[in-house]
């Protein structure tokens, strides 16, 4: 069984309180932006570009994995860490995976909505490598504020991370 969650997950879920956008006007206009794109594109065609490449999507070994790597039920998890929505999923997806340990996440990095987005997913997927993914990504979705280089590589660190060694791959 395979679930796909994308990044505007509180739209297909409206029991989801929508969160404030982000007090950064120009990343609220991203997300705002991103929003209306994907709402105006055909669901069908987008639905059949996803089909297309889901076998790759949820089996890439490259792709961070949280809950249990074996689950029967995997869903491919769509994050920008300075997406508001994105940090409200968040915990109930972490939830839902301690809850069921059926539960695969698999984790996709995509920075869209800022350029501090491009450097957290770098470290996320460098944080990866050393081992550490889970801690990382769980505290920058934590964070509060404004993501910027500054907060990410003190998240980083707070991870214990070898922020050299992340710069380095």
């Amino acid at each position: 069984r395979l679930l796909m969650l994308a990044l505007a997950v509180c739209l297909a879920a409206p029991a989801l309180a929508a969160p404030p956008l982000p007090a950064d006007p120009r990343a609220a206009r991203a997300v705002q932006d991103y929003l209306r794109q994907m709402q105006a594109e055909d669901s069908q065609a987008r639905d059949q570009r996803v089909a297309d490449r889901i076998d790759a999507l949820a089996s890439n070994p490259a792709s961070p994995v949280l809950g249990n790597p074996k689950g029967d039920v995997t869903i491919i998890v769509f994050s920008d860490y300075a997406c508001p929505y994105c940090k409200q999923a968040e915990p109930r997806l972490m939830a839902l995976a301690s809850a069921d340990k059926g539960v695969r996440l698999v984790m996709k990095e995509y920075p869209i909505l800022t350029k501090p987005s491009m450097t957290a997913s770098r470290m996320a997927l460098a944080a990866h490598r050393q081992g550490k993914y889970r801690p990382f990504h769980l505290a920058l979705m934590r964070r509060e504020g404004v993501l910027d280089d500054a907060g990410i590589l003190e998240t980083a660190r707070a991870a214990g991370i070898d922020v050299n060694r992340a710069r380095r791959d």
